[in-house]
């Protein structure tokens, strides 16, 4: 009898003590969580104080003077640096812009604007598919491709 009764605690106890304790893992703040738009455009031209893109495309002609990859960030409230990199057909790096300081984190900005572009031309960018990386804060956040025909 003093056994059956050790045995019902044990299951009452263990029963009450899985429904105390629960948890939840937050999931990690991804570099991209403030990217509202990455994408390759002709231009930039600017509306109400922040930059908007024209002419975008994945598709670009060898006559065009550049493409830009355009890049807009919402809810910006820490210190945000930002780096493109630009690789051709054959894998090559083109173009690294190298860290480039968006927000010291001492104010809270809706929204962020900014733009990198590489200049077309047919001895340096010849037709192919080209990728253009964006990295957030040192880590990558997006990567887009565009055809250059």
């Amino acid at each position: 009898m003093k056994n059956l009764r050790l045995r019902f605690l044990f299951i009452i106890m263990a029963v009450f003590l899985s429904g105390c304790i629960s948890f939840r893992i937050a999931p990690p703040d991804w570099p991209d969580k403030n990217v509202d738009a990455f994408l390759f455009c002709r231009d930039v031209k600017e509306i109400e104080s922040l930059l908007e893109p024209v002419g975008t495309d994945d598709v670009f002609s060898t006559e065009e003077t550049f493409v830009l990859a355009f890049v807009r960030l919402k809810d910006v409230s820490e210190k945000l640096s930002l780096r493109w990199k630009w690789y051709g057909p054959q894998g090559n790096e083109i173009r690294d812009t190298g860290e480039v300081p968006v927000s010291d984190g001492t104010r809270y900005l809706e929204a962020v604007t900014a733009y990198d572009r590489i200049g077309v031309s047919l001895e340096k960018t010849p037709p192919g598919e080209y990728i253009t990386v964006l990295f957030i804060n040192g880590t990558l956040s997006s990567k887009i491709t565009f055809n250059l025909r």
